[in-house]
């Protein structure tokens, strides 16, 4: 794919937010910009990124249903309690808390 450059100039406060939300995504702001003009551009197609993300969102929610068939079922209270306890365990170990 080939790119253009485009040029945009920023008012000192723009460029601020711009450089502060591209820290936060861990980013250039340079690159900031390009995602957020991205995002900006989707949004102007009456939500057909939308409706596409949610149906392939859907589809993938589907497929992980069928690979689950035949499965025992998962008791999630009792996963959590034993992963809760492990935890209790292992950490204060892990710190030297306890030998």
């Amino acid at each position: 794919m080939t790119t253009k450059t485009v040029v945009v100039r920023l008012e000192e406060e723009d460029y601020e937010l711009l450089r502060q939300g591209a820290r936060a995504l861990g980013v250039r702001p340079g690159t900031a910009a390009r995602i957020l003009l991205k995002a900006a551009l989707a949004g102007q197609n009456g939500g057909r990124d939308a409706e596409e993300r949610k149906r392939r969102g859907l589809d993938a929610l589907d497929r992980l249903r069928e690979s689950r068939k035949g499965l025992p079922p998962i008791d999630l209270a009792k996963v959590l309690e034993e992963s809760r306890r492990d935890l209790e365990e292992r950490v204060p170990r892990q710190l030297g808390w306890i030998e």
